[in-house]
């Protein structure tokens, strides 16, 4: 997983704490400093015990959109290679995910 330490709580089972995601990006989203806003997600989202599958994509993504909308207002290949490497890790969740339901 990239950015995240998503990998160790991976499970269906999680519950999903969308209220609180929810707020904690919203506060991510208020500070204009990429990285002092990773790191407050970071930080809030180690203490979610057992954050579910639509929490860790909620993360991925907010990290995927900042580093894209850098790419764009600065033209940063860097960047850009980064909010890649974001979606690749929304797709691997995604396919996951899929493998991991019962089947009927």
């Amino acid at each position: 997983m990239f950015g995240t330490s998503a990998c160790k709580y991976f499970n269906t089972e999680n519950p999903n704490h969308d209220e609180l995601i929810v707020s904690i990006i919203r506060k991510a989203d208020t500070i204009n400093d990429n990285q002092q806003a990773f790191s407050y997600l970071d930080s809030s989202f180690r203490v979610l015990e057992k954050p579910g599958i639509k929490d860790q994509f909620k993360v991925l993504y907010f990290k995927q959109r900042k580093y894209l909308k850098t790419s764009i207002e600065k033209n940063s290949h860097s960047s850009l290679l980064k909010a890649s490497k974001y979606a690749d890790s929304m797709i691997l969740i995604k396919r996951t995910s899929d493998l991991m339901l019962p089947k009927n």
